[in-house]
This record gives C-alpha cells, structure tokens and sequence, in this order.
C-alpha cells in the first residue's frame, strides 16, 4: 500500500458515534460520519510524549523503523533498511543486532519480531520463525511453517500467523496454530481487494488485532483463543469495502477510500483511541458514545510522517517514529515549539536515527 502522509496544520473534528447492536452480534459499533464533520477548535490529539534518541554507531544506522517491541530493559527495533532486529537498552544505547546472512542463526530478511515467555521470536524470509534470547544469542530455529506470513503473535493459546494478502493458495488473512495441534482460519479474504498488498508491521497487539483491509476490531479471547469482533467502525458507506466501482480499488488510488484501521488501544478512562487514513491519517478517541476526530497528532510537532502509524506501545504509551530532519524543519519553523527545548536537534542529521516518541494515551 503506498503510504502517503500529508503534513497539515491542527485540526480538531467532532464526529457523531453511536453504539448499536445488531442481530446475533456482540460487538459495539462506531460510527464516523465523515459527511457530517464540524470543526470544534484547532488542537491536536495529545499534547505529552517523551522522545528516545537511539544511539548512532557503524553498526546501528537505522532506515524506515517498522516495529518496536520493549520488554524488561531492552528494545528491539525492527528495521527495514537491512532488514533485521537491532537491540538498544531503554536509554537508547545500542547493544547489539541479529546478524545477516544465511549461517545459524543469522537472518535473511525479518519481516516481524515479538518477544514471548522472555524469548525473542522473528519471522524471517516469510517462513521461518527463529528464537532468541533477550541479548540476541541463538536458540534454535523453533518452526518452519507454509507462506509467505508477515506477521507473528503467540499467545497462551497459541500462534497466530497474518498473510499479506499475495498468498493466493490461502482464502483468509489470519490462521492461528492452536496449542492443540488444530488450525482455525479468520479473516475471509475479500475478492475486490485482492490486488492490494499488506504490510502490516503492528496488526497484532496484547489481544487486539486489527487487520488493515478490515473495518472491524478483533480480540482473542482469553483460553479459547477464539477471534472475535469486539468493535465495527461504521464509517457511513466511505470503507473501501462498500465501494460502488471495487474493480479501480488498486494502490495508486487508494486515497479515496477510508482503510487502515491502526494503532487501537485502550484509553485509561475506558474510551478507545484509534487511527485510520482516508485523504489524510485521523486520530480518534472515543468516550461515552462520541468521537472526536483529529488531524494532528501531537501539539508542537509535526505529524509522524516517516510512519504514520504506531510501531509499537508500552506500558499506555503509542510509540511512534519521526524522522530528525522533519523535526527540525518544524523546530525552524516553530520557535516557539517544545521542539526548540530539545538541545539533541542542533545536531547534524546524520547524527542522529529516526527518534521514538511515546505517546501516553491518558493524556487529555
């Protein structure tokens, strides 16, 4: 899908949102008029984040940052440019990475990383899934299974495996491998949409899944490992799903359609907070039945627009990646920012990775 991401000033959008029930479901619905937006007042989603330099060496020069997964005092940081998994410490020094090649335990191209009962596990070449200690020694190779896949999750229940919609062999998007030796398939494949392909570094998170070609929110449930709806985000006919001509849905066009659910998480006061692109990337949170919509992420900064998307969450906070050189430019631009406190912004670009924001979703 190709990520397209316009800077754009603050704007704050009040959104109607009901809940509703509908015939042998369960699920809560959300409703997001986009027709019948009205501006409340220009401010962002959030206004509190903590940045993360992450050490720069020969040996830890980081591109597009896809995922981030923060476990006891590590992060493991999925970079694509190589691609592998980098390790730093929760300051941001750099310890170690998993080496490239084709040797035990080296990787060849990791598309997905998650640690699990104190075992680092990647997703590598599509097919195999490698284990690891939490410094990054090799375990053992833990299963070979049939792809491709893109993306991993283990829970108590079991291993769930996302297909990027390209393996036409298979008809759904999801198939978990339960610890009873079953294979459950959800996620029915829809036949219009088989021509745009998935990246989806971060669809999997706790017991959320939120696939990015669906408009519904999954949870796991606790000993059946059952995948269920839990929310539908109802967006009044605009979902590329319900679109009239499905035959033009292809990457090139996407921008007119709402898609890509992301970045779900559970607000502190018992709203939700969630993302999706339509002709730009909205942050939503919803309490008490209604929605507001925003276009801006964070006061005094700009948008993330190296990912638009989380890349990882800890402990209530969304973690998202900015590119140094955009955060200057605004910092530039915006003298009067919280970004001109940072003294680590003088610096040369080339000084410095692409930064992590934590985002605590709490915050009013």
């Amino acid at each position: 899908m190709r990520n397209v991401f316009l800077v754009l000033s603050a704007l704050l959008l009040f959104v109607s949102c009901q809940k509703e029930k509908s015939a042998g479901e369960s699920y809560e619905t959300i409703v997001v008029d986009l027709e019948q937006r009205k501006t409340v007042q220009e401010e962002a989603a959030f206004s509190d984040f903590s940045p993360l330099l992450l050490e720069v060496t020969d040996e830890s020069m980081l591109g597009y940052i896809a995922k981030v997964v923060c476990s006891g005092d590590r992060l493991y940081v999925l970079s694509m440019m190589e691609p592998t998994v980098f390790i730093f410490d929760k300051s941001g020094k750099f310890r170690s990475k998993l080496a490239k090649g084709q040797g035990p335990g080296e990787v060849i191209f990791v598309s997905d990383a998650t640690v699990y009962n104190d075992t680092l596990f990647v997703l590598d070449n599509y097919r195999s899934i490698k284990a690891y200690d939490l410094d990054g020694h090799f375990l053992g190779e833990k299963m070979k299974i049939e792809g491709p896949y893109f993306s991993i999750h283990f829970t108590p229940e079991g291993l769930y495996l996302l297909d990027p919609n390209i393996n036409r062999r298979s008809e759904h998007n999801l198939h978990v491998l339960t610890n009873t030796g079953k294979e459950e398939l959800y996620l029915p494949k829809n036949k219009w949409l088989q021509e745009v392909s998935i990246a989806s570094y971060y669809a999997m998170r706790d017991r959320y899944i939120v696939w990015p070609l669906s408009d519904k929110v999954y949870r796991i449930e606790e000993k059946t490992g059952r995948v269920y709806p839990v929310y539908w985000i109802d967006f009044k006919g605009k979902w590329i799903e319900a679109q009239e001509f499905k035959e033009s849905v292809k990457n090139d066009d996407m921008n007119h359609y709402v898609r890509w659910l992301k970045d779900v998480m559970d607000m502190p006061d018992g709203g939700l907070f969630f993302g999706f692109k339509y002709d730009r990337d909205y942050y939503v949170k919803y309490r008490d039945g209604e929605c507001h919509l925003y276009a801006h992420l964070l006061k005094d900064c700009p948008n993330p627009e190296m990912n638009a998307a989380a890349v990882g969450a800890y402990q209530g906070s969304l973690i998202y990646v900015y590119a140094p050189e955009a955060l200057q430019k605004y910092k530039e631009e915006h003298p009067q920012s919280k970004l001109a406190t940072f003294e680590w912004l003088n610096q040369s670009a080339e000084n410095l990775n692409p930064v992590l924001f934590f985002v605590p979703v709490g915050d009013k």
